[in-house]
């Protein structure tokens, strides 16, 4: 669908770290609560927010080896 490609658009300049101000301005929305609806969080940077949370092993051993 055409009005698919406003959610796109929105999202891709939230991933990009446009300010939301600019944005807004970009596509017309008058408050954030209408920026909020159009953009999505893509399964890509799911996937990048889970693997900065598993810890890093090699620095877990260098620190454990440290304090030994």
């Amino acid at each position: 669908r055409f009005h698919d490609l406003r959610h796109t658009a929105v999202t891709t300049m939230t991933e990009a770290g446009l300010p939301d101000l600019t944005i807004m301005a970009q596509v017309g929305h008058v408050s954030p609560a209408m920026m909020k609806h159009y953009s999505h969080i893509r399964r890509q940077a799911l996937n990048q927010a889970a693997a900065a949370l598993q810890p890093n092993y090699s620095t877990t051993s260098q620190a454990v080896e440290l304090l030994n």
